[in-house]
């Protein structure tokens, strides 16, 4: 017997398949689980004996089923002929209470006393995503995975906005839409478009996929400015341009096709994420406009790739760890450029990186950020549109900003983090910590010198700012004193102002 039909069964003999209505009770919205979605679906066509109002049911009351409770605390000390369901509710059935037919709980709690019983099967969907709402139509019950088929992205459909010397403001806005699932299967559809400010033109994406259990199926084209420079800084990148002029990154135009699937689930108890694509990507040389920034001087140039296509087969995993004494985040990816489909490149890079945060001392914060990447043994050298930047204070601070490039890369940044006492807290800036810092790297070509350039650096580091004194050993007349604003991530053994 499939899957389905075990479940129509099983409603059957809950008392909740589906029968002519005379009004629907049950509305559903957005998406839960699969199985508690199909059984509310069905509820929805059921003409119930609804019960939403705290009460208590006394035992001269006999209900006829099936019987609803919604979004509501409920006492029953009757006797209930049929089934009853239970969405986002609690139930007590006090001594001698009674029901004939079957339970289904979901969202809610049943607590039975001793003598109570339930003649048919008791089915319990405790952790299931639902809410219910009571409006003036009827109980909308809300699948909380999904709170509604059209699934916008970021905050009411709006990313993050950024803004960098290339594209100015950058302004997206997307989403997707639920179609109708197909057994266990759930396709999508969506896209999105932003506007560039500085270039006065439009970029976007439209997707589309199918998701089924841990894995997805997708596909997409699409028009962006994209940097191989997002692990240096995320939407602080932004605000460095904004206010100082200083943006770390390099970018081009990419038109892009990829297609491949995506699971996601548990490895070794870590949140993982595996991503294979295939992808052809047609890429030209963007300059910068030198949007403007409050600091007023003029923004270095954007360099130049090697425009032209670049087809190609990609691997990607992701892993999360997190306790209460450390956390892991780490990538691995694996790029091959074939001649496929006009692909004007071949080459197989790799990309390796991550951030491993410990508790050390007491409450000290010990932590280290690394990546490397270059071409794999077989491959000379890439593409301008897969090298690297390095350079100014999101990497390397005693080297100017864009300073080193490369299709070679290798960064460790190492901190550790001493809190001082309690009694040394600051108004606004909160509790200081001393702060000493490592790092070490480089960015380079097969014809250029790999050897790793370091800065070493101690000082204080509070709730939203920083001063670090800073010095590159090889040469130590190459020192600064730098002072900025920066909100630190937090780990679990932080201690709080």
């Amino acid at each position: 017997m499939s899957a389905d039909r075990r479940l129509r069964a099983l409603l059957a003999a809950l008392g909740l398949a589906a029968a002519p209505a005379q009004a629907q009770r049950v509305v559903l919205e957005g998406r839960g689980v699969i199985a508690t979605d199909t059984i509310l679906r069905r509820a929805a066509a059921t003409t119930f004996h609804v019960i939403t109002a705290d009460t208590v049911v006394p035992a001269t009351d006999t209900l006829r089923g099936p019987v609803l409770i919604a979004a509501t605390t409920v006492k029953l000390e009757n006797v209930i002929i049929g089934d009853l369901l239970i969405i986002d509710a609690n139930v007590f059935l006090r001594p001698n209470a009674r029901i004939t037919g079957s339970v289904i709980s979901i969202a809610g709690g049943l607590f039975r006393a001793e003598t109570a019983t339930i003649e048919g099967t008791v089915r319990e969907y405790k952790d299931a995503p639902y809410r219910a709402e009571l409006r003036d139509d009827g109980i909308h019950v809300v699948g909380t995975e999904v709170e509604s088929n059209l699934d916008l992205d970021g905050f009411g459909g709006f990313l993050a906005p950024t803004y960098d010397r290339v594209s100015g403001l950058n302004v997206t806005i997307g989403g997707r839409y639920l179609l109708p699932r197909i057994g266990a299967a759930e396709p999508w559809i969506g896209g999105r478009i932003g506007y560039l400010t500085a270039r006065e033109k439009f970029v976007g994406l439209a997707h589309a996929g199918v998701d089924r259990g841990a894995f997805q199926f997708r596909a997409g084209l699409e028009r962006a400015v994209a940097t191989h420079d997002a692990w240096v800084r995320g939407w602080s990148n932004t605000i460095s341009y904004l206010t100082r002029g200083h943006d770390y990154r390099d970018y081009y135009q990419a038109d892009r096709f990829y297609v491949g699937p995506v699971w996601r689930g548990v490895i070794a108890g870590a949140a993982s994420q595996v991503t294979l694509d295939a992808q052809i990507e047609d890429a030209r040389s963007l300059r910068s406009r030198d949007a403007w920034h409050v600091s007023g001087d003029t923004a270095r140039p954007n360099p130049a790739i090697d425009d032209g296509r670049i087809t190609s087969l990609r691997i990607r995993s992701e892993l999360a760890w997190e306790s209460n004494r450390y956390i892991a985040d780490i990538d691995a990816g694996l790029e091959t450029a074939l001649t496929a489909f006009d692909g004007e490149h071949e080459f197989t890079r790799f990309d390796f990186g991550g951030l491993i945060a410990l508790r050390a001392l007491a409450n000290h914060s010990f932590q280290v950020r690394w990546r490397a990447r270059g071409p794999m043994p077989g491959t000379d050298s890439l593409p301008r549109q897969r090298w690297n930047t390095m350079g100014g204070r999101a990497t390397l601070w005693t080297l100017d900003e864009g300073e080193l490039r490369g299709d070679r890369l290798l960064y460790i940044n190492s901190a550790y983090l001493i809190p001082l006492p309690r009694a040394l807290t600051l108004p606004i800036l909160g509790r200081p910590a001393i702060e000493a810092v490592h790092r070490i790297g480089n960015a380079w070509t097969r014809d250029q010198d790999a050897e790793l350039v370091q800065n070493v650096g101690l000082g204080l580091r509070f709730r939203i700012a920083f001063v670090t004194a800073i010095v590159d050993p090889a040469d130590r007349d190459d020192s600064l004193i730098l002072f900025g604003f920066s909100i630190p991530r937090r780990f679990p053994w932080t201690p709080v102002d």
